[in-house]
């Protein structure tokens, strides 16, 4: 992994999702370039669209394929290009199987970390957290709409221009998460949105323990049952997922 970075990633399916009888909604995608940048993505599918776990897995991949191709030497053009080569793939698929393109409607949130910059680009709700020396903080704005649980999707008009990107020094940061909506009532602040110390600070020192080769199935296995875990389900009934890089401490 490049620069050390350490990864660790789940998605479980939430209980009103399991009541109903639907699949889990959220996609994850993790990827390095051979120059080292580190490429995260996770994608939220609309729960009223009956196409969305598709969607949003195709945005994720789409996104990650886009970021390992093209040179980002300056951040937020390259994340803008990959949300707009994510958005054109869930529309082209929408066209070519005769549905709307709003069946996979999906929220997209998206990170580069580099050798100068950790970079973030966020698409609706859910979260981008960084770790730094001065403690923990949102990376891109959190989402705020005037109506509560309204977002925007990547299928959404002028869904482009409703993006917020944003970046730090490397240098600064230790740690990255990108989680989507389900899990902020547990990670986050509700009111003021700043992420919580207690859940975030023990996740990021796992995530960058030294670990023998072979393990990481079973580490993220243990992030699957945290988030499957009592503390977490009896707070959201939404999917939940998560995916974290730390820089390594040995």
């Amino acid at each position: 992994m490049p620069d050390n970075w350490r990864l660790l990633g789940a998605s479980l399916t939430g209980r009103a999702h399991e009541q109903r009888g639907l699949p889990n909604q959220d996609a994850l995608a993790a990827a390095s370039r051979l120059d080292g940048h580190l490429l995260l993505a996770v994608a939220d599918g609309a729960g009223s669209a009956p196409l969305s776990a598709e969607g949003a897995e195709l945005a994720c991949r789409t996104a990650i394929a886009c970021l390992s191709a093209v040179p980002t030497p300056e951040p937020e053009p390259a994340l803008r290009l990959a949300l707009a080569k994510a958005a054109t793939a869930v529309h082209s698929h929408a066209r070519r199987a005769g549905k709307p393109a709003r069946d996979y409607a999906c929220t997209l949130l998206l990170a580069v970390a580099s050798d100068r910059f950790v970079s973030g680009l966020q698409l609706g709700d859910g979260a981008v957290v960084t770790a730094t020396a001065g403690g923990l903080e949102r990376l891109t704005p959190g989402w705020r709409s005037a109506y509560a649980g309204e977002t925007v999707f990547l299928t959404s008009p002028g869904a482009a221009g409703l993006a917020s990107v944003a970046s730090r020094p490397a240098a600064e940061v230790s740690g990255i998460a990108l989680l989507t909506d389900g899990l902020e009532p547990v990670a986050t602040d509700l009111a003021s949105g700043r992420p919580f110390g207690p859940f975030f600070e023990p996740l990021f020192r796992f995530a960058a323990a030294n670990t023998e080769a072979g393990m990481q199935a079973g580490r993220n296995r243990q992030l699957e049952e945290l988030l499957g875990s009592d503390r977490i389900r009896s707070r959201t009934h939404d999917d939940t997922t998560l995916l974290l890089a730390a820089r390594g401490t040995a």
